[in-house]
């Protein structure tokens, strides 16, 4: 293991977005095939979009703006674009997950009625495992060394410990002749306050990708024709294509009537994996589970900048059967990354913040219930995702030159003097800097250059108790 005092800038950057990543990847349900004992809507919450409402009138103004702020039902994004022909090329890739509800194992939909048989019981004592959430054995893990095992031994009741327990076997008898009730083990209450015959929930993922384009044409003098049916074919044949994966798993959840009718497990249909085979044959009516992408564009010319367009791009899940409890009709880790042909992609100005070299004023999209992304490494693509990382310098505190209170006290000028070389060597550092802002944007010296020069020279003023560069010993 690297010591805190050897590890490096980048392990800690490789730390960092490791963790970040991890918590990203379980919010978003990457990190699992199934989803167990919940719906995945209310697990998976990073990306997640819930259907649009078939009438948006029935919901209030300030009911509906915050449902939307809880679990949006669209995403999507603006970009703004200087042509370099009369027709513009967006291939866009959206990516998303859809799930769908499948039967539990016989010893799963036990644990959830509570009926674990002799036999599993006595698998699992004979084995010393429990069963874990993806139905594969975890072996026990043995008592702590660090408890004292002697506690978990039986001791020698004593003559005093007789007497108390024969008293409560009275007062238990009492009971139990004024209220038989009161003979029902723990278990057996517990089974009581829980849905005896309610179907374990698991839902299985399926990742999906379609990748399609938009078509912007130059029909007149100021007319620009927006061509989505490439694209909008393109999530067609990927939801029916994951339609097609639910209707042919075997597992998948069935019926006994209707297809939102919920699912009724008799107990003797646990007694063995052959009743429960069959009690699973027995459920006829099938669950279609549909799922619908609606993409939208829209174009328009830049306010500031009539020869520029912004141009909207937005993916709604217009997924039906949204009350149908044996349905998900979220759609879950949505993404989307798009690249231009044609045109040149200009970023937005941020006007809220400052003007300076310190701030980055460049947003190169608008998100719309996510943020966009530009990819370093191909410049014309650009990424809509709902987790974007804004990385930053670590701050460092500087040691060298050393500046110790005792050589301050006792000599102090030798010391300022080496505390002021390196500040004329760190000036060097601020112009190396200054040349690589040149050169990532030709119009960085007309905003920020004059505010970059100004910084270094009022270090002396910042801070006072660094001498200037021309001070001099007054014992000379």
């Amino acid at each position: 293991m690297v010591s805190n005092s050897n590890r490096t800038n980048q392990e800690d950057r490789q730390l960092a977005e490791y963790l970040v990543q991890r918590v990203c990847d379980r919010a978003a349900g990457r990190t699992e095939g199934e989803c167990l004992r919940n719906y995945p809507r209310d697990v998976y919450f990073i990306g997640n979009l819930r259907p649009r409402p078939a009438n948006v009138d029935d919901e209030s103004g300030h009911l509906r703006e915050l449902i939307n702020k809880l679990a949006p039902v669209a995403f999507g994004a603006e970009f703004l674009l200087q042509p370099d022909s009369d027709e513009i090329e967006i291939t866009v890739k959206v990516r998303w997950v859809c799930y769908y509800r499948i039967f539990p194992t016989l010893h799963r939909q036990r644990e959830h009625q509570q009926q674990v048989t002799e036999a599993d019981s006595e698998a699992n004592n004979d084995t010393g495992t429990v069963h874990a959430d993806n139905d594969t054995e975890i072996t026990e893990i043995p008592l702590s060394p660090l408890v004292d095992q002697s506690a978990t031994t039986q001791e020698e009741p004593s003559e005093e410990d007789n007497t108390i327990e024969a008293e409560r076997e009275r007062e238990g008898q009492l009971a139990e002749l004024e209220s038989p009730e009161v003979t029902e083990s723990a278990h057996d209450r517990r089974r009581g306050r829980t849905p005896r015959d309610t179907l374990f929930i698991r839902f299985c993922k399926i990742p999906c990708e379609a990748t399609g384009q938009i078509i912007l044409r130059h029909s007149g003098v100021d007319e620009w024709a927006i061509d989505v049916s490439n694209l909008r074919a393109a999530l067609d044949q990927e939801t029916a294509r994951s339609q097609q994966v639910a209707l042919n798993d075997p597992e998948r959840v069935r019926t006994s009537s209707t297809p939102a009718s919920q699912i009724r497990v008799p107990e003797t249909a646990l007694i063995s994996d052959a009743d429960y085979r069959a009690f699973l044959r027995s459920l006829q009516t099938d669950v279609v589970p549909e799922w619908r992408w609606e993409v939208s564009s829209e174009v328009r010319y830049h306010d500031a900048d009539p020869t520029k367009l912004v141009v909207l791009i937005e993916f709604v899940n217009t997924s039906p059967q949204r009350d149908n409890p044996n349905i998900e009709a979220f759609l879950f880790d949505t993404q989307a990354a798009f690249i231009f042909t044609g045109t040149t992609v200009h970023p937005f100005e941020l006007e809220l913040a400052p003007r300076g070299f310190r701030y980055d004023r460049e947003l190169w999209g608008r998100g719309f219930n996510c943020a966009v992304d530009r990819q370093l490494s191909q410049p014309i693509t650009f990424v809509a995702t709902h987790t974007l990382i804004y990385p930053q310098m670590r701050y460092v505190t500087r040691e060298a030159p050393p500046a110790r209170f005792a050589d301050l006290a006792n000599n102090s000028i030798p010391t300022l003097r080496a505390i002021v070389n390196a500040m004329e060597a760190y000036r060097q550092i601020w112009e190396q800097e200054r040349q690589r802002y040149i050169a990532t944007n030709p119009d960085w010296e007309v905003y920020s250059g004059n505010e970059f020069d100004r910084d270094p020279a009022l270090w002396p003023f910042r801070f006072p108790y660094f001498p200037h560069p021309a001070m001099r010993d007054p014992r000379d």
